[in-house]
């Protein structure tokens, strides 16, 4: 019997001192890694999809998709590259058709953060390559325009946002075959963005 009771004193002891050891483990502070979301050398990549607003008065306005990847250099200022296309029919000729510009663009990028909410101011450059059917006759031009504008992104989570944009695409006028149409345009899109 006392061996017993021997083992049971030993046995409530260790426990005694082992739980003292478990609680310290338990109530240490978790040490949490802060990021900060843009930063410098972050890259970010984004898809929207939106519509335009033609300042011809013979083509449509008509539906837009992009893609950009966007580098940054510090926190507030980054290098955005963006290719999308638009699609419009002619209106108001006697010919059917389609006009359709797909744009190259490289973009400066200043965003402001107010928490969640990042406000930006946007302008860039590119070239804007069109593809037009006119009545079966088909053809393209490769014309050089500026943008410039603005949009806001709000944050999801620490590396994924939404995003809301407008832009002016002033372009040259587009000469295809038959026509001169105005090449310049309003957009608005919204979409998402993922930072790495």
């Amino acid at each position: 019997m006392r061996p017993l009771i021997l083992l049971f004193i030993v046995g409530c002891g260790l426990a005694a001192a082992a739980t003292p050891a478990e609680a310290q483990r338990r109530r240490a502070p978790v040490r949490v890694r802060t990021t900060r979301v843009p930063d410098a050398g972050m890259v970010a990549v984004g898809g929207s999809g939106g519509y335009t607003f033609t300042a011809s008065d013979f083509l449509s306005n008509g539906p837009e998709i992009a893609g950009n990847i966007e580098g940054y250099l510090t926190p507030r200022l980054s290098i955005r590259g963006q290719v999308g296309t638009v699609w419009r029919d002619i209106t108001g000729l006697s010919y059917p058709g389609t006009v359709q510009p797909v744009f190259f663009l490289g973009n400066v990028v200043y965003n402001w953060e107010h928490g969640k909410w990042h406000p930006y101011a946007t302008g860039g450059a590119g070239v804007y390559h069109t593809r037009f059917d006119e009545a079966g006759v088909t053809g393209s031009t490769n014309d050089f325009g500026v943008d410039f504008g603005g949009g806001v992104e709000y944050f999801l989570h620490l590396h994924t946002t939404l995003t809301g944009e407008g832009l002016y695409h002033a372009v040259q006028d587009i000469n295809t075959n038959r026509a001169f149409f105005k090449g310049s345009f309003w957009s608005f899109m919204g979409g998402i963005k993922q930072y790495f």
